[in-house]
């Protein structure tokens, strides 16, 4: 569960930021791939912001060989506190969807790991933050907000 190695830097890489920005500190991984798209970046990245449908990720995934998520995840740490997960740790995590008609992120990261080989061989990292507050409200708290931050340039250092 530790840093990706940074021994494959030039990999085709997709970073997809996902959440509801609409629910403050939920939206991190959308606030993540917006920042991000300000900034140039090299040919081997491509954003995509999913917001909080993961399964958009059909539209962007093209064999890319590394794909990174950003989001908020429940950890039970201090409010910003930010974990790496790997493919074994991400598809072992509970997910299960609290909407009828919806899957969580983790469902739909389990269900395109199945349904596509292309995605399986994927090289897979979650970088996950621990939200302070996730209700109707637009902007991320001050912890997550600083954590947001430090992605980005641990992003902009790792894979670009």
């Amino acid at each position: 569960m530790g840093k990706p190695s940074p021994a494959t830097v030039k990999s085709a890489t997709l970073i997809v930021g996902l959440g509801n920005s609409l629910m403050r500190d939920d939206g991190v991984g959308v606030f993540v791939i917006e920042q991000l798209r300000k900034m140039p970046r090299p040919a081997h990245i491509t954003l995509a912001n999913c917001g909080s449908d993961v399964l958009k990720i059909l539209s962007h995934f093209q064999q890319h060989q590394r794909v990174v998520f950003v989001d908020a995840v429940e950890m039970g740490a201090s409010p910003g506190t930010i974990r790496y997960f790997d493919r074994d740790a991400i598809l072992k995590m509970p997910g299960e969807s609290q909407a009828a008609h919806q899957l969580s992120a983790i469902e739909a990261i389990r269900l395109l790991d199945a349904l596509n080989p292309h995605f399986r061989q994927a090289e897979l990292h979650l970088i996950g933050v621990q939200p302070e507050v996730v209700a109707v409200g637009e902007g991320l708290s001050p912890s997550v907000h600083r954590a947001a931050r430090q992605i980005i340039e641990e992003i902009r250092k790792r894979y670009y």
